[in-house]
Formats: structure tokens, sequence, C-alpha cells
């Protein structure tokens, strides 16, 4: 079924628009830059929620971990100060969620160190790191950057089963979530599978490649698997204390991001007792007028007398652009997560073989 059908006719425009688009790179008639440096993709086909920036992460620590010097690229979706691209920048600099955007603010708070680099121009920005020092770049949702050479495409799967026949075109963008065509999964070195740590039934076993994706397996390709959990709780005061103190609490969750559901149901594998879910759109700013508005729906939900609200749980997201105001209600805490290979080891291998100038 076509998720939005009165806008099928859409996608088809959207649909030969991005044909030609691709088609111009794979000919030529666009140039695709190279760096002197290894760069590594992370991406996907679908709109939000894929699990990109948790992979970003993950990467990350494991090429700091290899002792390379890393650069991010970005494009800092969301910002809504306009800095003069390619912008530089550290976490440890103090730039607001209003220059750098959430997620790129995130990434660089818990990577302190690192050269983070938006820039809409992939091959500059790319080049802009490369030329302060970074040995290897980090393309922050990068699968549709064709104009930046990638030696490792990484790209997450959808949750959804994809259809590689006509239809498919039907759920792209904006009658689906697609932003790009199935078939080019088969351009990816590395497909990942993301799974919910609540979610597995049995914790320590990796799952097996769908059947439904084998199809999108090409030579040379080889499939992952990987798994977000719960990792910690953030206070106040900058001190992290571990999940299972919310076993038996009472809370409140406040999120804007793509897939909230996912963060309630995490919050209750950790044996929370979600009272209520205030869920905001993808990206919001956290203006005066939505500050009163949460406020509000916690007094409302503390007066019908359900019980004593013990934490209202953020994700991290949205923490970074919370934390600014010191006014805000001393139970807010950022439920951070992570992700981890199921299988490190063939990831290090990875490193090893595909971008072969990082090693």
């Amino acid at each position: 079924m076509i998720p939005r059908f009165w806008l099928a006719p859409f996608s088809l425009g959207y649909a030969a628009g991005l044909f030609l688009w691709e088609e111009a790179y794979r000919r030529g008639i666009l140039p695709t830059e190279r760096l002197s440096v290894p760069v590594i993709g992370v991406g996907g086909i679908t709109v939000g929620g894929a699990g990109k920036t948790p992979t970003t992460l993950c990467i990350l620590e494991s090429l700091i971990r290899k002792g390379l010097t890393p650069g991010v690229l970005t494009r800092g979706y969301g910002r809504r100060e306009k800095t003069p691209e390619p912008f530089l920048f550290r976490g440890n600099e103090g730039f607001s969620t209003d220059v750098t955007g959430d997620e790129p603010a995130m990434m660089s708070r818990r990577f302190p160190e690192v050269l983070f680099c938006i820039s809409a121009d992939r091959a500059k920005g790319g080049q802009a790191l490369v030329d302060r020092g970074a040995n290897v770049v980090l393309l922050d949702d990068g699968f549709q950057s064709l104009e930046l050479y990638q030696d490792l495409r990484v790209v997450l799967l959808p949750e959804k089963k994809l259809s590689s026949g006509i239809s498919s075109l039907f759920h792209l963008l904006p009658a689906g979530d697609l932003r790009d065509f199935p078939g080019r999964l088969k351009q990816a070195d590395v497909l990942v599978r993301l799974e919910q740590a609540m979610e597995k039934e049995h914790p320590d076993a990796a799952p097996d490649f769908p059947d439904c994706y084998r199809v999108f397996l090409s030579p040379g390709s080889v499939f992952m698997s990987a798994t977000v959990r719960p990792s910690a709780l953030l206070g106040r005061d900058g001190r992290f204390s571990p999940v299972e103190e919310l076993r038996g609490k009472n809370v409140v969750l406040v999120s804007g991001i793509a897939r909230p559901q996912r963060f309630r149901r995490m919050a209750e594998s950790c044996g929370a007792r979600v009272l209520g879910h205030l869920e905001l759109p993808d990206h919001v700013l956290y203006t005066n007028a939505i500050l009163s508005r949460i406020r509000s729906w916690i007094q409302e939900i503390e007066s019908t007398g359900q019980s004593e609200i013990h934490q209202v749980l953020v994700t991290e997201k949205d923490w970074v652009k919370l934390c600014r105001y010191s006014e805000r209600d001393s139970r807010v805490q950022a439920f951070i997560v992570r992700m981890d290979w199921n299988d490190s080891a063939q990831w290090e291998k990875l490193l090893e073989e595909k971008p072969g100038r990082a090693s």
C-alpha cells in the first residue's frame, strides 16, 4: 500500500529527477571528487530515524581507538544561524545548536576533541578537514553525496520490507519515506541491520540477514548487524548514572525525534513506568512557547493525581538544546543510547581491508 497515495504522482516526478541526477554522476557529466585520505560514508535510503547518528558515533569511536585522526563532515541540518561554509568546530568550543544543528552538537559533545565540519559542498568540506589534519573523513548522511568519492559506504537497512519493482517508485518521497531507489543498496559496501536491544528475543544472538534484502546484496559487499541499547542517564550536573535507576520510577518523556515510539519502548525496557509522552516534531526548536507547553503538560499530568513524577526523560538530541536553559525542571535527564556491532572483529577487519589508506 502506498503510504500517502494522493501524492503518488509527485513521487513519479521525484523519481525522474533523482534518476537524471544520479545518471549525470554515472556518466561523468557531474564530477565526483576524491580526497587524499579515505572517506567512510554513513547513510540510508529512508528519511529520519534510520539510526545514522548512533552508527556514525560507533564508527567514530572505532577510528579513534585505532589511533587515527578522524574528521566528521555533516550538513548541520536544523541550524538556525547560518555561518560561512565550510564551518569547522570542536565540541569544546561552546557553539550552540543554533550554529551547529542538534545532531552535530550531540556528536561533538560525545567527542569534544574531534574536528567537525558543516558544509553543503561535501568535497570542499572534506578538503577543509584534510587541510586541518584529518587522516580519515567520516561522512555523516553521505549515501546520496555522489559528489565525494567514498572508500567505504555503510548503509542502514530500512525496517520495512522493500520492493525492487515498479511499485517501489510510489514509496519515494513525498508519497513514501524513501529518498532513494532501493536498487542503490547494491552500491553499498556494508549493509547494516540495526536491532533494538529490548526487541531481541535472544540478546546475545546476531540476527540472520533477512531474505527480503538478499536481492540488494552485491558481490563484495557484506552484511553486518548491530544493537542499539540504553547506556546511561545524564543529569543537569553533568554526571552520568546507570539506567537501572529507572526501574520502578514514574517518568514522563519529551522528544523531538523521527521515531518517538522507540524512545518509549527503551524507557519501558529499563523498568520505568511511563505516565505520558509528549511527541514534538523532529529537530524541534525549543522556543519559550514550547517550553511553556512542556511545563503545562507536566503540571496537567501531576494534577490528575496519577502518581508523583520522579524524572522527565529526554533524548540526547533534545538534551543538547534544552541544557542551556537554567530554569529547566531539575528532574530532566538525558536518556543516552549507544550502538555496538554484534561482531566487532568483522568491523575491524573491514577497516583494514576496505579503506586501506586509513590503516
